[in-house]
């Protein structure tokens, strides 16, 4: 049987002899010196709270999906730690009223002081408009939903690092017409987190949140 062989950045090349490929697809690495190296927490990995908390309605995790039902707020706590630098919060939900804004959290505490700030784009139907908010005391995940089933995307940089925290995300309503909104905030105090919470200004929402981390 031929060999595999695995060619480095150096001269010099490593054979592996398949001595015990059998119908089992077992494969037996030669013994002797030398190491194997491996590259971890590459990609999108799937990243489950520590625990969740919710005001009103009813909420549980499965596996890096945390599923809600008719809550006001939903937080979810050790989420964020130093195995990534970035995460991406995808959301799919149906509040029942305009919007839903997130807080970021620590040690199971939302952080409230007016350092959030977010600026939205929005194409609505053939209709285009912004807005902008600053020095508040949460910042927009959703906005201007309208009662319509959402499906959104949000990646979050640094939330674990002692930085500011931005997020960028976009947006679908399928409601009519048809919306698309991108939502940028930022957090501008150099802390780090390891939660948030969504939350609904008025009326309750339904949905679920599922949370990966990667690194650059």
């Amino acid at each position: 049987m031929s060999a595999i062989r695995l060619r480095g950045a150096t001269s010099g090349t490593t054979d592996l002899v398949a001595a015990a490929i059998a119908g089992d697809g077992v494969l037996t690495l030669p013994t002797g010196a030398g190491t194997i190296a491996k590259t971890t927490n590459l990609g999108l990995v799937p990243v489950a709270p520590t625990s969740i908390a919710n005001s009103g309605g009813s909420a549980s995790i499965s596996a890096n999906t945390t599923t809600f039902t008719t809550v006001t707020s939903v937080s979810l706590n050790g989420v964020f730690s130093s195995l990534y630098t970035n995460y991406r919060i995808v959301l799919e939900c149906r509040p029942t009223t305009n919007d839903l804004s997130y807080r970021l959290r620590l040690t199971g505490t939302d952080v409230v002081g007016t350092n959030y700030s977010d600026q939205f784009m929005q194409c609505s139907g053939t209709t285009f408009s912004g807005g902008r908010r600053s020095a508040q005391t949460f910042a927009s995940l959703v906005y201007s939903a309208n009662n319509a089933r959402v499906i959104s995307a949000f990646d979050i940089g640094n939330p674990a690092v002692a930085t500011t925290t931005s997020m960028l995300g976009s947006q679908v309503f399928d409601g009519s017409p048809l919306s698309v909104i991108t939502i940028a905030s930022l957090h501008d105090v150099a802390t780090a987190y390891d939660g948030f919470t969504i939350f609904t200004p008025t009326g309750t929402v339904t949905g679920t949140v599922t949370i990966y981390g990667y690194n650059k």
